[in-house]
């Protein structure tokens, strides 16, 4: 089984051969791999499909060529991002929020869904992914992070506890064009596309589990049920560093039948399995720092002490970085989790 079978595999309530590899966001390894700057993955619809779909059959990864970035919002909504012009930068950053004070955020209309920021690059780009038969995903990211990339995180943090009315005008906003994005993708590519969102802004280093409850969990749970209202039947949620206070509230989130949650290495899997493994299928969360850093042997018993985990989850787990397959990382640690997947990873 190659590509994507493993994980439609799961998805279809089967057991694929062996736990799938998924390597999450693999676009600036894969533009690095093949010799590219790094901001030509972000820039350039098709060769950061082409350089993802070499890199999943060079390494046997499983899995599927995606679009975004995590600064999304600060461009769509007006602002500016930075694209990554050196070996210190690995992802585009927000350097002008567009909306960084109260008086704009009160001015603030949801942007063109088809042609705002990066969302003809990603329209583009899921053109490519659906003439190859690839999977379609939607460039979004969740309402917190998306909001924090509009303001400013620090502001959005402050305002809610200093200005509440002002921050959930702001996710109020953020919420109705990601809806609209993803209304835009199913008009355009039909309901057999993956649902998406990302949240590391809302994390436990950030915010703490009560601002989530009042914060991120209304807005959360209305974008992922208004895009699985729209036919959606999956949906993929990275919820990105330390969110063990917040299980309890993700929980409450639906996700598809299954979802897909994915994990930093800072949730332990076993307490992923206990909140979420009965609804959705796990995945994580081997740190990235290994694959850049690591020996052979540190990336094995990552890869090692996850799948020992992760096997157990009830409706299947899937091995993966606990965020981005790091630009710089390791050709042999990517070919070492493959390895570890194919050796410990197999379904009797």
């Amino acid at each position: 089984m190659i590509s994507e079978w493993r994980l439609n595999a799961l998805l279809s309530g089967r057991r694929p051969d062996r736990v799938p590899i998924f390597p999450f966001e693999l676009r600036g390894f894969a533009a690095v791999d093949a010799g590219y700057p790094i901001a030509d993955a972000y820039r350039d619809a098709a060769l950061s499909f082409g350089v993802q779909v070499r890199a999943l059959e060079q390494y046997g990864l499983d899995g599927f060529p995606r679009y975004s970035y995590g600064a999304y919002g600060g461009w769509e909504f007006g602002g500016e991002v930075q694209f990554p012009e050196s070996e210190w930068q690995q992802a585009p950053t927000v350097r002008r929020h567009p909306a960084p004070d109260e008086e704009a955020v009160l001015a603030l209309e949801t942007p063109d869904p088809a042609s705002s920021g990066c969302l003809p690059i990603a329209l583009a780009f899921s053109r490519l992914a659906r003439q190859h038969g690839r999977s379609v995903i939607p460039p979004i990211n969740g309402v917190f992070t998306t909001a924090g990339n509009v303001c400013g995180l620090d502001k959005l943090c402050r305002w809610t506890i200093r200005k509440p009315e002002l921050a959930h005008r702001l996710l109020r906003v953020v919420t109705e064009h990601l809806v609209q994005v993803v209304e835009l993708w199913v008009s355009t590519f039909g309901a057999r596309i993956w649902g998406w969102t990302s949240e590391p802004s809302c994390s436990n280093q950030v915010i703490s589990a009560r601002t989530f409850e009042e914060f991120v969990l209304p807005y959360e749970k209305e974008l992922h049920e208004r895009m699985l209202g729209l036919g959606i039947r999956h949906i993929l949620s990275h919820i990105c560093g330390d969110q063990n206070l917040n299980l309890q509230h993700w929980a409450r989130i639906p996700m598809g039948e299954p979802g897909v949650v994915t994990f930093g290495h800072e949730v332990d899997l076993d307490r992923a399995i206990e909140y979420m493994g009965a609804t959705c299928i796990i995945a994580g969360n081997v740190e990235p720092a290994i694959l850049q850093n690591g020996t052979r042997s540190s990336v094995y018993a990552a890869c090692a002490a996850a799948i020992e985990k992760g096997k157990r989850a009830p409706l299947g787990f899937v091995l993966m970085p606990g965020c981005s397959t790091p630009p710089y990382a390791k050709s042999d640690s990517v070919r070492t989790m493959v390895e570890a997947a194919t050796e410990l990873g197999g379904y009797s």
